[in-house]
């Protein structure tokens, strides 16, 4: 009884501890210490982390592509109106299977391409360790972008764009601040090296999202065609 004590005891203080880990990355993200994210060197843990939070940002977009394909607003007169046999237009394993690979990508891109540039500069670094952070550091702008910004859309739409770049700009000045601790940046290395790689992980993004932007386009025309014909 006492060796269960002790390990449910021992359970709830290693949880407890991850918990406050991800909390302190996520609201004090420039000043958390290396030992506390050397929790995420191990690939398991970095790997799950990436899993979930991709999963957790695909359910949203999801749902959100739900939403968006049972609701019908009348352009003349504003009326809206769920039409709820529009499901049956969802390819869901398509919808499920390719949002999350593209947020998968993203995350194991942002790991990558600080990897590999710290390779070339010859800087010590840890994939596990990259991915765990990388993982983490999206948070802000999947929050941003798949959850707030829908919401302030409706009462006002520059809310939505702004709550949306905001989410982007935090992201990134996380990445840009943890990866310089990461990989012992300094001077005119730290801001040449940071811009190089933002500017890669920013063309890759647009890269997908163009994809999936023309592939909606896409889809829309073929709609309208159909109902032409």
């Amino acid at each position: 009884m006492k060796e269960n004590k002790n390990l449910n005891e021992n359970v709830k203080v290693n949880l407890n501890g991850d918990i406050l880990t991800i909390w302190e990355f996520l609201t004090k993200p420039f000043t958390i210490t290396k030992q506390k994210l050397n929790k995420l060197n191990d690939i398991k843990i970095s790997g799950v982390l990436a899993i979930i939070i991709s999963a957790i940002a695909t359910i949203i977009t999801l749902i959100k592509t739900v939403i968006i394909t049972i609701r019908e607003t009348s352009y003349w007169s504003g009326e809206t109106e769920w039409v709820l046999e529009n499901i049956k237009e969802i390819n869901f394993f398509k919808e499920i299977g390719g949002s999350f690979l593209t947020y998968l990508a993203i995350i194991v891109a942002i790991a990558g391409i600080y990897y590999i540039g710290g390779l070339i500069i010859k800087k010590d670094s840890k994939f596990p360790r990259l991915l765990g952070i990388s993982a983490l550091a999206v948070i802000p702008a999947i929050v941003c972008a798949l959850l707030l910004a829908p919401i302030l859309s409706i009462i006002y739409l520059p809310l939505g764009i702004g709550i949306t770049i905001i989410g982007i700009v935090y992201t990134i000045l996380v990445i840009y601040e943890i990866m310089n601790n990461e990989l012992s940046l300094k001077g005119n290395l730290k801001l040449y090296f940071n811009w190089i790689c933002i500017s890669i992980l920013l063309m890759v993004v647009c890269y997908i999202s163009v994809n999936a932007l023309v592939g909606t386009i896409s889809k829309d025309i073929n709609n309208i065609f159909s109902l032409i014909a």
